[in-house]
């Protein structure tokens, strides 16, 4: 089977590191583009030539599969050469291999443990709270908690990362982590986003207890069903989004949050601008506040609230879904801005 892409862009190149960890036998014989300055040249070893020039790779079977955002203006022009058969935009195939990694998902019902869990983020709140008295609890932790050895203690259930810097800034933020999760929690299960695959050279895949995740391509605010083992919703303004689709998804009748200051939606527009910003539970070096800062400045006083208000319709829509499904969610994070789910007194749940 020859395989023909079209579009010799960033996102075939993402696609090609992702797709190549999965299957092999896929990976493009020739990239085809609209781009003349692209032709003759070539992508992570592959030759790149016109779109015009299809018909000559045609000659033996093939998939032609679409790997830009302009589908349906690539279709016309296929079509226009009388091209119709064996064409799939990558959206569907990605499905198609995702399915492989996904499946295992399926697993993570095994994991649980009890009825009620608790997410636990990383705010500063935690610092007020005797966390010896969730030790024997299920536990959803989520990104930074290999920063400080008492929240590793904890021994959590799951541990959930969502964060882009996670894999865009490997060295920095996932090697740490994998290595926690190796020396430390080596039967925790990972869960993480399978954009990892686009950007990490590792062998991944072989580690049985990461997981992956990937989210849909668009937002859906109305009651959905959450299944790990496909595309989840795409609420991932924060972590704890994704932690609470997978608490939802491993059906846990109670849902407590703690550490889940949200701390950045009171920020003042000078504090912003300051890089005036509040620390988190763990202790943070150099390069973690310097890159928060960094990130809050870069998004702007304006941008901030927008994207606080998308936060808000996230949770909204997640407790719709959770008490659709006769689970509960409260709030147990001593302060903080988060009133979308009930408040309750940590001290009042043992």
């Amino acid at each position: 089977m020859r395989y023909i892409w079209i579009g010799a862009s960033i996102r075939a190149e993402k696609l090609m590191n992702k797709w190549s960890k999965l299957n092999k036998d896929i990976y493009p014989d020739v990239l085809l583009d609209n781009d003349g300055e692209k032709v003759g040249t070539y992508l992570k070893g592959v030759p790149i030539d016109s779109v015009a020039n299809i018909r000559k790779y045609l000659d033996k079977p093939h998939e032609i599969i679409i790997t830009t955002a302009f589908m349906n203006e690539i279709k016309s022009q296929l079509h226009e050469m009388s091209i119709y058969e064996n064409i799939t935009d990558y959206i569907e195939k990605d499905k198609e291999i995702s399915w492989q990694y996904l499946v295992k998902n399926k697993e993570l019902h095994r994991k649980k443990a009890s009825s009620r869990c608790f997410i636990i983020g990383t705010g500063p709140s935690l610092s007020e709270l005797d966390l010896r008295c969730v030790m024997n609890e299920d536990k959803i932790m989520v990104n930074h908690i290999d920063k400080d050895v008492e929240l590793v203690k904890l021994n959590p259930n799951f541990w959930v990362v969502a964060d882009p810097v996670f894999w865009l800034h490997e060295q920095e933020f996932l090697d740490p982590v994998l290595e926690t999760l190796k020396c430390n929690l080596p039967s925790t299960p990972l869960l993480i986003p399978d954009n990892v695959l686009s950007y990490t050279s590792k062998d991944l895949l072989s580690e049985t207890n990461i997981y992956y995740y990937t989210l849909s391509r668009t937002a859906n605010y109305e009651s959905v069903t959450i299944d790990f083992s496909e595309a989840v919703p795409r609420f991932a303004q924060n972590v704890i989004s994704v932690a609470l689709m997978l608490a939802i998804y491993l059906e846990y009748e109670e849902i407590v949050l703690i550490g889940c200051d949200h701390s950045w939606w009171g920020y003042s527009e000078a504090e912003i601008e300051q890089g005036v910003i509040v620390p988190h539970y763990y202790k943070e070096n150099e390069t973690d506040v310097e890159f928060v800062t960094n990130s809050f400045k870069s998004l702007g006083y304006q941008r901030m609230q927008e994207t606080i208000e998308i936060q808000k319709k996230e949770y909204a829509a997640l407790r719709s879904i959770a008490e659709e499904n006769r689970l509960r969610v409260y709030n147990a994070t001593p302060g903080g801005y988060l009133e979308s789910f009930p408040r309750i007194r940590y001290q009042d749940l043992f």
